[in-house]
Order: C-alpha cells, then structure tokens, then sequence
C-alpha cells in the first residue's frame, strides 16, 4: 500500500464513530487515553492542565501534573471533546506519555502519529516525528532503523480549543501491514513484564 492510500485510509479509520461509553465493554483502543489504575506494561501518562490559547506542547518541567494514566495503545478516534479525569473542562490540557518496547532483532520500523491538536514522537530520547500545534487531525509518518533490546518511547500530546479531539499512533514492521502500537506486542518473549528501564528520565525540552 502507498503513502497515500496508508494515510487515507488511517485517516477513515480516525474519523469513524467511535463508543465512548455504554453498552459492551470497550477494546482497548477504545477507551479514551487511557484508565486511571495503573496496568502492567502501559504507556504511562501525566496530565497536565494549559493555560488557555496554548498554541504548542510545553515545558513539562514547569507545569505541576494533575494525575496519571495508563494506556497499553492509543487510538483516539476523531471526535468531540469532553471532560474528564477532572480537569476542569475539555480543553487546554496536556498529556505526557512514558514507557518502553522491547525488539528481539533489528528492524526498520515506520511509525505513524495522528493528532488533534499536537504531539510528538520520541524514541530513545530522540523526537522522530513532531506533529506539534494546533491544527484539525494531522498525521506524519517516518521509518527508521531499530536495533534490537529495550528501547525508551515517548508520546507527547495536547488538546487546545475545542471542538475536537484524535490521538493515534501506528507501527509497521517489515514485511507486516500498520496497526495500532501496542506495548503488549513488544514484550520479552521470557516473560510478562519489561525489564526493568527508567520510563521517566528527566523531561526533555522541546
């Protein structure tokens, strides 16, 4: 599949309806950043309140959390904003997402982050994609050389003005078709559980 049809096709995909609450239990993509009891091998997020008419990601570094949450894969399909995990409303808010992958061999791998409003993409400390500011759904995509062992990933996102909101990020390993990045999909072969990694090492500045 080419660029173009790839980024169509996500894009369909984030712009379905998608159940927040009700009915049967949600996939765990689908359940909106993520839940406040901390799971196993999660990304694990902070959550930051913004001052209003924030136009890019922040400084982590002077912004005091609000809580935590806890997410194994981000799909947050395009919708309309809400409140929730009490902040103060469904706006200017910033969540700040740690954790680590493990890889059994070297590999070219693409990632695809989808957002609005902006994000970033870390790996190893190092930003691969910078999908930052305030702007409708977005995506960028980018391959690069992995090798293999345990590996740092950061996901850093925003939600400016209302009135919508869209998270995801995709992996493609080679020879293998896009799907949601799942840290459950990158675990030692071994064991349940990483190896034990420092997930929140001092912030980066953007």
């Amino acid at each position: 599949m080419d660029s173009r049809r790839l980024y169509r096709s996500l894009i369909l995909l984030l712009c379905a309806t998608c159940p927040i609450v009700g009915g049967a239990s949600p996939k765990h993509w689908e359940i909106p950043f993520g839940t406040t009891e901390p799971q196993a091998n999660a990304l694990h997020g902070k959550i930051y309140s913004l001052p209003e008419k924030t136009r890019r990601l922040p400084d982590f570094e002077t912004l005091h959390a609000r809580g935590d949450v806890y997410v194994y894969s981000l799909w947050v399909k395009n919708q309309a904003t809400f409140p929730w995990h009490g902040l103060p409303g469904s706006e200017w808010y910033a969540i700040d997402y740690r954790g680590v992958f493990w890889l059994k061999e070297p590999a070219r791998l693409k990632f695809f982050l989808y957002s609005d409003d902006g994000s970033k993409l870390y790996i190893d400390d190092r930003c691969i994609i910078n999908n930052d500011g305030v702007h409708s759904v977005h995506g960028r995509g980018v391959r690069i050389p992995i090798p293999e062992g345990l590996h740092r990933i950061r996901l850093s996102y925003f939600q400016g003005p209302a009135p919508y909101i869209a998270l995801a990020l995709f992996v493609q390993l080679p020879g293998q078709e896009d799907k949601p990045f799942d840290t459950r999909d990158f675990l030692p072969p071994n064991g349940t559980s990483a190896p034990t990694l420092e997930q929140r090492p001092a912030v980066m500045k953007h």
